[in-house]
């Protein structure tokens, strides 16, 4: 307003100065009305340019503005985007998990067998020796010949298939590596002339388990790392009783921890969650499926795009029809606090949380706005499994699991419904995680629902959930 007043004096005063000073004008002999239009119309159409100059300014300000702008929102979008999508891809890799198709387990029973054993699932070999037997020998290569080639010898006649997949073994650190895997490979070779005398043994892969955190990560990690592995199958055995009466420096506070000297044998089949239905089952009947439809007209369904590798086609089946299926989620870990309940609570919460996200029964959105708080799956929960140690040493490890299962709304009672292996089974050695791992399978398979595990070990603790198979799914 201001600069178009002074543009408009100024032009005024210019263009006077013009013709009564500079221009030779007679102004006697001019028209009033020329006159008046020399002396207005110039000031006009100078303040008229320089307004439609301003305008015309400002409106290609206005659009640069507005393109910057744009491109500033376009850039901010691209960037939210690449975050959401960064988002999408470490969430998808924290939910990647494996299946549990097939579990044998031999454990060395205490005094008496706890309750849910009695309700033991279809599905599920799992024996148990007196606690008054004594072990047939004291080698411990000798202890586990005739259970670890049963076990292997039940597995080759279920899933002939399996001799093709790694046999993955967990570090035992009194025995020799090498001779492990030697007296393994042999009791492969027995079970399998037991199983089928008639056919020759696929060539074995027998290796240790290798990669840090949970069982379930380094199962996971080792089927991300062959594409063309369909799945393995993990061999945890250890008899800490046939050292029991040497360990004289065993202190009650450590048995109280670790439990009375046991043994274990745990032998499980884990899969990777997309193989393709084999050609043999390859069509599935739906909610609306015709039931007079012949097979060949019905469609073929196809899930993932893994390989089944070196199993031959005719044993891939077997896999896919066992009633035990089980999926392992991702584990998280924390530093095991030195004292304290609060301490515990406190490093139990973002693990939790974690597990339960991993698992998919928690909601882990990209911003606040994209939320969905009913996908919250956590009311699922039925059964929790840990190795918390006895009455006195783990009370306060399962008032911590206990309070952070309540923050969460996780209604179970940590007493009833939770299996202690420590106090179940005793001390299993480097089995123990193995062992907790195939408890929580057997009660997932039982209850149908997922099952919490909490694993405490030296200097960390770490929690994981285990859930039906096809639960995550149908939700």
């Amino acid at each position: 307003m201001f600069s178009m007043l002074s543009v408009l004096l100024g032009s005024t005063v210019a263009s006077w100065g013009l013709l009564w000073f500079v221009v030779p004008v007679d102004w006697l002999q001019t028209s009033p009305t020329a006159v008046l239009i020399v002396h207005v119309l110039p000031p006009l159409l100078l303040s008229l340019g320089y307004y439609l100059w301003q305008r015309g300014k400002a409106a290609r300000e206005a659009l640069a503005a507005r393109a910057q702008e744009e491109g500033e929102e376009a850039e901010r979008q691209q960037l939210r985007e690449a975050a959401r999508l960064q988002h999408q891809a470490a969430l998808a890799a924290r939910q990647a998990a494996a299946d549990c198709r097939w579990l044998w387990v031999h454990t060395h029973a205490g005094e008496a067998l706890p309750d849910w054993f009695r309700e033991m699932p279809e599905g599920v070999y799992w024996q148990t020796s007196s606690s008054g037997d004594e072990p047939l020998s004291s080698d411990w290569f000798d202890y586990l010949d005739t259970p670890v080639t049963e076990a292997l010898a039940t597995l080759y006649r279920d899933l002939p298939g399996a001799a093709c997949l790694p046999l993955l073994l967990q570090v035992v650190p009194q025995v020799s590596g090498i001779e492990y895997v030697q007296r393994v490979k042999a009791w492969q070779q027995q079970a399998w002339q037991q199983a089928w005398p008639a056919r020759s043994l696929p060539p074995v892969d027998c290796r240790f388990l290798s990669g840090s955190g949970g069982l379930a990560d380094s199962m996971v990690s080792c089927l991300q790392q062959d594409p063309n592995l369909p799945g393995v199958v993990v061999l945890a055995a250890d008899a800490p009783l046939l050292s029991a009466a040497e360990d004289e420096g065993d202190t009650v506070q450590q048995k109280r921890a670790q439990g009375e000297p046991g043994a274990a044998l745990v032998l499980a089949v884990i899969l990777r969650t997309d193989l393709p239905v084999p050609a043999g089952m390859a069509w599935q009947q739906g909610a609306e499926a015709d039931p007079y439809q012949p097979y060949w007209e019905r469609p073929a369904v196809v899930v993932g795009e893994a390989a089944w590798g070196a199993v031959p086609e005719f044993d891939q089946p077997a896999f896919l029809q066992q009633t035990l299926q089980v999926r392992l989620a991702q584990s998280s870990q924390v530093p095991l606090p030195r004292k304290g309940m609060l301490q515990l609570t406190r490093a139990l919460h973002p693990a939790l949380d974690d597990a339960l996200v991993n698992a998919g029964l928690l909601d882990y959105a990209f911003s606040p706005d994209e939320a969905s708080p009913e996908q919250n799956r956590l009311h699922e929960v039925a059964w929790l499994v840990h190795n918390s140690g006895d009455l006195d040493m783990g009370g306060m490890r399962l008032a911590a699991i206990a309070s952070n299962l309540s923050r969460q709304g996780i209604d179970i009672q940590p007493i009833d419904q939770a299996s202690n292996t420590v106090r179940e089974w005793g001390d299993t050695g480097v089995a123990g995680s193995m062992l907790l791992l195939a408890t929580a399978v057997a009660q997932v398979h039982r209850l149908q629902a997922p099952v919490v595990q909490a694993c405490f070990e030296a200097d960390q603790v770490s929690v994981a959930l285990a859930y039906p198979a096809t639960s995550k799914e149908s939700a």
